[in-house]
């Protein structure tokens, strides 16, 4: 994205330079009690957290998507039921680094998700 915008190389910084976490290994996704956290890149539509769930078969908590929020649930034969949880942005649409957004029709929303005992909570930030 950033050769996309004609920013070369020398410029850029990992996130462990960024960061300075020289002992963390950062990742894309995470299994953690049979719930697949990700980024959510790839995941598209206005359910992109419940495809994503579906498709994989166990709930999954979504990001990426600034401007989708909320929670999707399946319930299938027996006790199989899942989820997909799509958290928004923790970013103020009107910061600067969201200027490449303000002519989109739908804006970010502001937005936090944890999941408790296995049970996904939502809440939208003023």
């Amino acid at each position: 994205m950033a050769a996309d915008a004609g920013i070369p190389a020398v410029y850029l910084k990992n996130y462990v330079e960024v960061f300075d976490t020289p002992n963390w290994d950062w990742e894309y996704s995470f299994l953690v009690d049979g719930i697949f956290y990700h980024h959510g890149s790839g995941a598209g539509s206005q359910y992109p957290a419940f495809n994503c769930a579906r498709s994989r078969g166990t709930s999954t908590v979504s990001g990426h998507v600034h401007s989708v929020v909320g929670i999707n649930w399946l319930q299938g034969p027996g006790k199989n039921r899942i989820f997909g949880m799509n958290v928004g942005s923790g970013i103020d649409s009107d910061h600067i680094v969201m200027d490449y957004a303000k002519n989109h029709l739908r804006k970010s929303i502001c937005s936090v998700g944890v999941v408790l005992d296995g049970y996904p909570y939502l809440e939208i930030m003023v």
